[in-house]
């Protein structure tokens, strides 16, 4: 889905984004995931964070509060945001409930992890 936003109208808005290009980023520490256990998080334990109906029934009413304002995104495009959904529960979970690596690499452990969701 795309959302068009208007143009910066406040001139210190527009000057607080400039400043920002040229800010120095702060320097973070990365994280690194092999590439297999990013593949068995895909393919594992994101599809095993479950929907509750809570989620369902919010989907759906966003859904048809986009429809009346003519937002209209197909079927299949709602299907797949489920799984953009259960990508963030997932990572929502990681982030409150890692304790290392380890719970990432094992995936009985990071599903055990996830199902608190």
């Amino acid at each position: 889905m795309r959302l068009e936003v208007g143009y910066l109208a406040d001139p210190s808005h527009f000057a607080g984004l400039v400043r920002s290009a040229v800010a120095a980023p702060a320097v973070t520490a990365r994280t690194t995931v092999q590439l297999s256990e990013l593949q068995q998080a895909v393919t594992h334990a994101v599809p095993a964070v479950g929907a509750p109906d809570a989620i369902v029934d919010a989907v759906c009413t966003l859904r048809a509060a986009l429809r009346r304002k003519e937002l209209i995104a197909s079927d299949r495009r709602w299907r797949q945001s489920v799984r953009l959904l259960q990508a963030s529960a997932f990572l929502d979970a990681l982030c409150d409930n890692v304790r290392g690596i380890e719970d990432l690499t094992d995936v009985h452990a990071a599903g055990d992890l996830f199902r608190i969701i």
